[in-house]
């Protein structure tokens, strides 16, 4: 993913989310300024665990590219 796919990601989150929470976190962002490529590596690979776990309890399911 380039910059520019992240940003698009962060976006679309971003306006799927109430608009309280979404003000709040692009302030957290812009509060916290650029982040070390490791750490943003390590936040990804704990969201994408949390993501999988929930997946396979049941508690979310994902939509597949090509089951739309």
């Amino acid at each position: 993913m380039g910059k520019t796919d992240l940003e698009e990601a962060a976006e679309f989150l971003l306006a799927n989310i109430s608009q309280r929470l979404a003000q709040g976190l692009r302030e957290e962002m812009a509060t916290r300024g650029k982040v070390k490529d490791k750490d943003a590596e390590e936040a990804m690979t704990a969201i994408i665990t949390a993501i999988r776990t929930l997946e396979a309890s049941g508690e979310i399911s994902l939509i597949h590219p090509e089951d739309a």
